[in-house]
């Protein structure tokens, strides 16, 4: 079952994140909804760019610690709709951590993920994307990031 909720603009347009509920690869709903007690990292990628949020994941993850909440993202808008068990069953065998499954990429796109290349969205605790990053992790990308998770929430 996949849900989704959005502000009155899209993402891209207004910054602004309402909601978001997308099943994982266990079944389970997840609800990212704001305001929140934490502020939040979503990472989204397509096959593309999967291999490039292992340079994101555990820096982020590291450095902050419990003070922030982490999700992965997978666009899986150009998988068809016969390959989906398949491609559920395969992040239950690759990945203990919940991946939220984008079938349709709706999310995705509303956070205009370009594609290609791993997303990074920092979203501060009343659901405004304070930062945003692309590709590869390098050492400056870190440093912005890790930079704007410890900003005060305006």
């Amino acid at each position: 079952m996949f849900l989704w909720l959005l502000a009155a603009t899209a993402w891209g347009e207004s910054n602004v994140v309402a909601k978001i509920e997308l099943e994982d690869q266990f079944g389970r709903t997840h609800s990212i909804s704001f305001p929140r007690e934490k502020p939040c990292v979503l990472m989204i990628a397509d096959r593309d760019a999967e291999r490039q949020l292992d340079g994101w994941t555990g820096p982020i993850a590291k450095k902050s610690g419990e003070r922030v909440d982490i999700y992965g993202l997978a666009d899986l808008t150009r998988t068809p709709h016969a390959f989906r068990a398949f491609i559920r069953d395969s992040f239950r065998k690759n990945y203990t951590r919940p991946v939220l499954l984008d079938w349709d990429g709706k999310v995705a796109a509303n956070c205009a993920y370009p594609g290609k290349q791993a997303l990074v969205l920092v979203i501060n605790r009343k659901g405004v994307i304070r930062h945003r990053a692309t590709g590869a992790a390098d050492d400056a990308k870190l440093k912005a990031i890790l930079h704007s998770l410890t900003e005060t929430d305006p």
